[in-house]
């Protein structure tokens, strides 16, 4: 079963007829490959286009079908950005330090002892 669905390339290799679509419903990438039996790329995307195209699962891979320009570096940013987030996501995060409260009734005896 296929479906609509709009996208942004996130990469495309115009010579080999290839793209990978970032989906509007946040779920796995599309992939795109041209027409094989001709042999013949028909993509003229570039990261940052909105496209649209009919997304079929096959074997747990989501593929692109005939993908349309919807607009052209609509989105220029968004792999640049979908980079970044994926480097600060994995950093390192550092321990939180642990955090000690004073227990208030030590503070009153220890302050009362000395009078």
């Amino acid at each position: 079963m296929s479906e609509f669905m709009y996208g942004v390339v996130l990469w495309s290799d115009l010579s080999a007829g290839k793209a990978v679509f970032w989906c509007e419903d946040h779920g796995d990438l599309a992939f795109y490959e041209g027409d094989a039996e001709t042999g013949q790329a028909t993509l003229e995307f570039s990261p940052g286009d909105l496209v649209e195209f009919e997304v079929e699962t096959e074997q747990r891979l989501r593929r692109a079908r005939d993908p349309k320009l919807v607009g052209g570096q609509v989105f220029r940013d968004l792999p640049e950005v979908l980079r970044a987030r994926e480097a600060l996501a994995s950093q390192e995060m550092p321990e939180p330090a642990p955090m000690v409260l004073p227990f208030a009734g030590k503070q009153k005896r220890a302050a009362g002892a000395t009078r």
